[in-house]
């Protein structure tokens, strides 16, 4: 799955390694009623994507930020809506086999590297994560208030360090076993931690000053930050499917997608709206990053995120891993451990160097947003709703074109803008 679509999230798909069936994994709570579906959605939806709402908040203005959020929280749920009620009309089993079901085997494996290069993204974003938060913490406890500088820093605080070790010394290892047992609520405990950061009650300073407002281009790189932080997408049919059979019905769906989306949404509000106001204009992209590393609060949040990232990246590389796998070698069934191996070093070499060469957490969460979360939440949703609609309903029709539209736009427009800056 981190997932959201969310980073921490495990938001990924993994590939049935002895069939050509995919399927999309999920942990449930109590099998097929309503509340574990939305408890399952919701633990799919979150994410470290909330650690960069706070400064897409800031970057649109406060109310063009809730105003961004309520907007994007609404298409969010209609793409939940058009995902399964497309997946009923077809008898799909997963958001992968929808596609190939509506578009065709092309095109279902052109979604494959989507999903392939999105979750390699994200996994990218894992390593970032832990190079952002851990050398701070360190560097505070061996340099003192010296340590706040990254210039400063004596070398076990160093963020090559805190890049290298977690990702050879324990995400390497845990990646290359043959499966592995997910952790069922760690961005529950993650958003736990940063809610913690910023509630009223936080020490932290407020700011004098602002902004309800802002149009500029900046509004490009809130707007795709606040799409990756709303996830649970490519999970939904399968959550969908685990419902009992009395129960999987389109009204029901539309309920739990509902939930799950005003909820988190308003949580997301509370968030990124609190830390604003402490740190107003100057917030990080990463919020952790913009609160004193000597609060113990903090140290205790970023350590707690770090090891959670750390013990979560193993899961996007184990279906990573089994996706490239059925691409690369679709007919060699069952896969030998050595070559399953390799393609763990594989891609947590090529996820660490990339992770070097861009360790800007804020390019990832508007890149990543204005590209694969566009696509995969946004775009194919109301792409395969308009395939298997019926024409009379021109209502819901209108929405998925809408909705199609609106992602094609914001999609090129938040790549354009996010990609200028970087260069820039």
């Amino acid at each position: 799955m981190l997932h959201s679509s969310s980073l921490l999230t495990v938001e990924s798909v993994s590939i049935d390694t002895t069939t050509t069936t995919t399927t999309t994994k999920v942990h449930p709570l109590p099998k097929g009623t309503r509340t574990g579906a939305t408890f399952n959605l919701a633990n799919c939806a979150v994410g470290a994507g909330v650690l960069g709402l706070p400064f897409a908040i800031a970057s649109a203005g406060l109310a063009l930020g809730w105003i961004l959020l309520i907007f994007l929280s609404l298409i969010a749920w209609l793409g939940l809506r058009f995902i399964v009620y497309a997946a009923t009309a077809t008898r799909a089993n997963s958001y992968e086999d929808l596609v190939a079901r509506v578009a065709g085997d092309r095109a279902a494996t052109a979604f494959k590297l989507l999903i392939v290069a999105y979750s390699m993204g994200v996994a990218v974003g894992y390593i970032v994560i832990v190079g952002d938060l851990m050398p701070k913490v360190v560097g505070h406890w061996i340099d003192g208030d010296a340590g706040d500088d990254e210039a400063s820093r004596s070398f076990w605080a160093s963020r090559a360090v805190w890049q290298t070790l977690p990702t050879f010394a324990v995400m390497l290892p845990l990646s290359s076993l043959r499966s592995i047992d997910s952790l069922r609520h760690a961005s529950m405990l993650a958003i736990a931690a940063i809610m913690s950061l910023s509630s009223p009650s936080s020490s932290a300073p407020r700011t004098k000053h602002v902004t309800w407002f802002s149009f500029t281009p900046d509004i490009f790189v809130a707007t795709p930050i606040i799409a990756f932080a709303l996830g649970g997408h490519l999970q939904s049919v399968a959550i969908f499917k685990d419902l009992a059979p009395q129960k999987q019905s389109l009204a029901n769906w539309n309920l739990i997608a509902m939930y799950v989306v005003v909820g988190l949404s308003s949580l997301y509000a509370a968030v990124a709206s609190f830390a604003y106001m402490q740190h107003g204009a100057e917030v990080e992209a990463n919020v952790l990053l913009s609160f004193a590393s000597s609060d113990v609060l903090v140290q205790i949040s970023a350590i707690a995120i770090s090891v959670v990232v750390t013990l979560s990246y193993p899961l996007f590389v184990w279906s990573l891993r089994n996706s490239l796998d059925m691409l690369l070698f679709p007919d060699a069934r069952p896969a030998p451990f050595a070559r399953l191996l390799a393609l763990s070093i594989g891609i947590v070499a090529s996820t660490y160097t990339i992770a070097i060469l861009f360790p800007d957490i804020k390019f990832i969460l508007s890149f990543l947003g204005s590209t694969g979360a566009v696509l995969i939440k946004f775009v194919v949703p109301s792409y395969l709703y308009l395939r298997t609609a019926p024409p009379d309903d021109s209502r819901m029709r209108i929405g998925a074109w809408a909705v199609l539209i609106v992602g094609v736009v914001v999609g090129l427009v938040s790549t354009t803008v996010v990609l200028v800056g970087a260069a820039s």
